[in-house]
């Protein structure tokens, strides 16, 4: 698997990348669906066997993520099949294109069902032991769970994952979790950078429910509380406390910790965003008006962050700094807007 998959970023057509194809790109060498399979079957059936520990456990999910990333690199299911059967045309006309297209959808239609049933045949015994490494396991087994967990609710396909992780109160604990996190004051703690990746993979998980359930799982999550949980957290950063006289290594590690803890504030306002969308679906004018002063409790108590993203000078801003702009720009005006109608 390791192989094919970086066969994958050597050009198929030699080292002239302007003979290079959209075409070329998705039909690159790779696995047959059956091959793919009998892989994942062997590999959850290792991660179940009984004289597993967590350590082997650790490099098996390891394998587990690397199989789902090699599924998953064919095509980005994100990009709608229109536009990449238009690049194909962009590139060069004919049938067969269009054939091989059709194809390799078909096939990965096919193979990500199958990594579904697979799965869920032993679901909730694989479900169980994730998780409980994920509650139990060191910081480096609870990171490593809840990617494998954001890795399952990426191919859920029939909300089955979803209702597995309720009924065991992992999103719950995530929150918890997290408004934990960021209302303490870890600085030069071993314990911040050991939680911080544990953390960072709560999010992902939490974030992939809203991106995979849409509006559903929005929904869920602030049954949850997630607004208040949220809301409750210190995002401005660390307060710089202690002498002046800091040496050059102190400082270093105070401004890595801040930097780490400030990153944290996109995922935040990922979800603070996917929550608005919930506005305009609500069927009832109470659910709507809680949902809004939520929101609008949220920006108040997160003030400072708000002015400090709105005030940043963008001339030559990165990718990240963009991002909690449209963020906040897009929380704000949603929120102004439905107060004044």
């Amino acid at each position: 698997m390791a192989k094919l998959r970086d066969e994958r970023f050597i050009c198929p057509t030699g080292a002239d990348s302007d003979a290079v194809t959209c075409l070329d790109i998705i039909s690159a060498k790779q696995l047959s669906n059956a091959a793919c399979n009998s892989l994942l079957f062997k590999l959850i059936m290792a991660i179940m066997r009984n004289e597993s520990s967590e350590t082997l456990r650790r490099r098996q999910y390891a394998l587990l993520l690397s199989y789902f990333q090699y599924c998953g690199s064919i095509l980005d299911s994100d990009v709608p099949p229109s536009v990449i059967r238009f690049l194909l045309l962009e590139e060069q006309e004919g049938d067969d294109d269009e054939l091989t297209l059709q194809n390799v959808l078909k096939e990965q239609s096919e193979l990500a069902r199958a990594n579904f049933a697979i799965i869920r045949k032993e679901a909730q015994a694989v479900i169980d032991l994730v998780t409980k490494d994920a509650i139990h396991g060191s910081e480096t087994g609870k990171a490593i769970s809840f990617y494998v967990l954001d890795s399952l609710v990426s191919i859920d396909h029939e909300k089955y994952f979803l209702n597995q992780l309720q009924s065991r109160g992992i999103l719950r604990s995530c929150l918890t979790d997290v408004s934990n996190y960021l209302s303490k004051d870890m600085s030069f703690s071993s314990e911040f950078s050991q939680r911080f990746c544990t953390i960072d993979a709560q999010f992902s998980l939490l974030l992939r429910i809203t991106h995979h359930y849409g509006k559903h799982g929005s929904q869920i999550l602030l049954s949850m509380g997630a607004l208040q949980n949220l809301s409750s957290c210190s995002l401005s950063g660390y307060q710089k406390k202690g002498s002046s006289r800091l040496n050059s290594n102190v400082v270093k590690e105070r401004a890595g910790e801040i930097d780490k803890k400030w990153s944290l504030t996109a995922p935040v306002l990922r979800i603070i965003t996917s929550f608005t969308s919930l506005v305009d679906s609500a069927d009832f004018l109470e659910v709507k008006n809680k949902i809004v002063r939520e929101i609008v409790d949220f920006a108040k108590q997160h003030q400072s962050i708000f002015n400090s993203i709105l005030r940043e000078n963008i001339s030559g801003a990165n990718a990240f700094s963009l991002e909690r702009l449209n963020m906040v720009v897009s929380i704000l005006s949603k929120v102004c807007y439905l107060l004044l109608i």
